[in-house]
């Protein structure tokens, strides 16, 4: 008895016929080689977005637990001034909750934090305008870097909605 399974070349998936394009990655079973190149293009550089998203979700939980960090030193160090104490200690809380939680809820955990740093900077602006150059490159990094993550990972998720191959890469 002959085995007639034919397999797909870029996921691997099984099939009795052959689709014109494959249910679960989209290849181009009837495209030309032309086509299916660059398919094979594409789908590599589409993974190569998601791997990129997954390191800069490491580094912008490292700048996280950072910033909680130096909000929470700054709250110790600030305990004479029972607002700034309080002020310290909430914002150092909620960016070490969001550097715990990044890998479960990527885009809630880049987006609030980045929205307290870029919101925090605007206040601090508006009370003293001075305030604005103190620390620039500490901002531009924090902002940056939760910024390039925030692109990433709606960039991913485009990307993991068009095929079901990739939306099983995890950039968690």
């Amino acid at each position: 008895m002959e085995n007639n399974t034919k397999v797909c070349p870029s996921c691997g998936t099984n099939y009795q016929e052959l689709p014109d394009k494959c249910e679960y990655c989209k290849y181009p079973f009837s495209g030309s080689d032309t086509e299916k190149s660059m398919f094979v293009a594409h789908k590599i550089m589409n993974a190569g977005r998601i791997d990129k998203t997954q390191s800069s979700l490491k580094r912008s939980r490292i700048i996280l637990f950072v910033v909680a960090a130096v909000y929470l030193m700054f709250g110790l160090l600030s305990f004479p001034d029972m607002l700034e104490l309080i002020a310290n200690l909430f914002l150092g809380f909620i960016f070490l909750i969001f550097a715990i939680i990044i890998k479960k809820a990527p885009l809630v955990s880049v987006i609030v934090p980045l929205t307290l740093v870029i919101g925090f900077n605007i206040l601090s602006f508006l009370i003293h305008p001075a305030l604005i150059f103190s620390g620039l490159l500490w901002k531009v990094l924090i902002i940056g870097s939760l910024s390039y993550s925030l692109y990433g990972i709606i960039l991913s998720e485009r990307i993991k909605g068009e095929s079901k191959y990739l939306a099983s890469k995890d950039y968690k």
